[in-house]
Order: C-alpha cells, then structure tokens, then sequence
C-alpha cells in the first residue's frame, strides 16, 4: 500500500472537516462526508495494488475470483462510510463549541469557503483515482517557479495544519493497525507487529521532517486555482482560534476511526490470510 497516497489523501481530509445537526452541516459544508466517502476506494485500490506487486515480485500468489469478492466486501464492510461518518461526528461534537462551529460555518459560508471545500473534495477524489506515478510528478511540477509570497503561505498552512504529525499518524495507525488485525486472525504473535510498530515509530520523526518538506508541492498543487490573495484569506482563517481547533479536532476524529476501521479490516483480512496459508498446493 503506497504510503503517498495514504499521505496525500489523510492531508486532504485534515484540510477540511461540533453538536447534532449542527456537526452535521459542519461536515457537509466542509466537503468531509465526501472525502470519507474516498476511504473505502483507497484501502481496495492499495490492497489491490500491494498484492499485484507482490505476486510480480514473486513474493506471494494473486488472489482468486472468491477471495478477491470477499476483500471487497471486508473492505465495504470496515470502511463503511456511514459509520465512519458517525464516528467522526461523535468526535467532532465533543470538542467543538458552539462558538467553534459558528466560527466555522460562517467561513464555510463565504464565496472562498465553498470554494477551497470543492477543492479538498476534488483533490481527495484525485488522490484515489489517479495513478500514483502521475500524482508524485504532478505535485513535483508544482512546486517549480513559485514565488517566495507564495512559498511563504504553503509553509504557513502546512504549518497550522501540522500536515507532517497528522499525516505521519495517520499512516502509521494504518499499517499497525491492518498488520495486528491479520497476525491476530492468524493466530501468530504480535511480537512481529511491535517490531514492525517499533521500526514506523523511530522513523516517525524522519517521515514527518518529509511530509513537512513536501507540503509546499502539495499544497501548491492542490490550491492552484487560488491567487495569493485568496490563498493568504484561507490561510489566516486556518491560523485563526476557531480554524486551528477544527482542524485540529477534525485530524484527531479522522485517525481515531480510521486506526479502528484498518484494525477490524486486518483482523478479517486475515482470514484470507489464513485460508490461503492452509490451502494446500494442487
């Protein structure tokens, strides 16, 4: 599962996101229903893909027209959205204030605010279907020519959105969380699984230093459409009391349902897993 596309989508969704129907417009508004929505598409297409490559590196065997039907519904079944969209919620109303989320709808409620919200659900959408080769080029591309006002207020919003920490959580959580879910359904120790957690942790730093250095290119790339002077606007409201804790909350609620979607998703994955390591050759 490419870490970049795990990267750039969790950072999507930090860029966006409080009380009954009042959370619930908050998620609407701010495009993040939609881009839960993506979670789903993006663990099949990395599964899929993790497996390709393992079976064209010879290091394992594709999956048959049974268990491939079973990994989809597994995965529609831990992704669900809806619930995924009930836990962010339940999250979200118990942080944001009343005043947080005045704050914040009125934002969404500018010209701007809808705006960058249509954005973040384009760019989530693109961060799942676009080839990943594609993707990391185009976000290369973006970062050339860019003057230094420009440079300066990318920094700024990869700042406020701590994009490295969260986005370096978020992937970590993930893999942990998927890789003890199918030790577990194996029946094998977790020892191997605190090796591998041990291994993510120390190089937290290191990829959160990457992320950090590569928010300018993606930012560049997903808020290309704005001049500097709408860009700057977006930027002082994320700088802003209420913006910070939103974001802030919204990237908290996002990692906590996501590190229990991945880990129901690997405990049933693995008996997949399972099946296939008791499968005898024909």
């Amino acid at each position: 599962m490419a870490a970049f596309r795990w990267a750039a989508a969790a950072a999507a969704c930090v860029a966006l996101s409080a009380s009954g129907a009042r959370t619930d417009e908050l998620m609407q508004k701010s495009g993040l229903n939609a881009q839960i929505g993506q979670f789903e598409k993006l663990v099949l297409r990395g599964v899929e893909e993790g497996i390709a490559d393992s079976v064209q590196n010879r290091r394992g065997k594709d999956l048959t027209p049974e268990e491939r039907t079973q990994l989809r519904s597994i995965v529609s079944t831990s992704f669900n959205p809806q619930r995924l969209r009930g836990e962010v919620r339940a999250s979200l109303g118990k942080i944001l204030s009343p005043a947080d989320e005045s704050a914040v709808l009125t934002w969404l409620d500018t010209d701007l605010g809808r705006r960058i919200a249509a954005i973040d659900v384009k760019y989530a959408e693109i961060t799942v279907t676009m080839p990943e080769r594609q993707l990391v080029g185009q976000v290369a591309d973006a970062r050339k020519g860019l003057t230094e006002t420009r440079v300066a207020l990318l920094r700024r919003l990869g700042s406020a959105l701590a994009l490295g920490e969260a986005s370096t959580r978020t992937v970590t959580n993930i893999l942990t969380s998927i890789m003890y879910g199918v030790m577990s359904s194996l029946d094998l120790s977790v020892a191997d699984v605190d090796l591998i957690k041990r291994g993510l942790e120390a190089r937290r730093d290191n990829i959160a230093h990457a992320m950090r250095q590569g928010a300018v290119a993606r930012y560049a790339h997903q808020y290309q459409s704005l001049d500097d002077e709408d860009l700057e606007r977006f930027v002082n409201f994320v700088e802003s009391p209420a913006g910070l804790k939103f974001y802030d909350a919204t990237a908290a609620a996002l990692e906590q349902a996501i590190s229990q979607a991945s880990r129901e998703f690997g405990k049933q994955f693995g008996e997949i897993a399972k099946q296939r390591k008791e499968r005898k050759p024909a």
